[in-house]
């Protein structure tokens, strides 16, 4: 799983192999924080029992076609 807290509050990685990219949000709720994440353009997906993140829908196509960025 991609969440994180740091310091209290919700962050979000994104799970494509390769992508550095990351979210931190300014609350502690998460369902806030997943409301401002895919108002930044977050998508996330279930897939094989667990919740993936990613930064972008393209980063989310990527990884269901098994490619990565490294």
């Amino acid at each position: 799983m991609s969440v994180e807290r740091l310091k209290g509050k919700v962050a979000f990685l994104c799970d494509l192999k390769g992508c550095e990219n990351g979210l931190e949000t300014d609350t502690g709720d998460f369902y806030a924080a997943k409301d401002k994440a895919r108002e930044e353009g977050w998508v996330y997906r279930f897939r094989d029992g667990e919740w993936l993140h990613f930064c972008c829908e393209n980063h989310e196509e990527m990884q269901f076609r098994g490619q990565t960025l490294a």
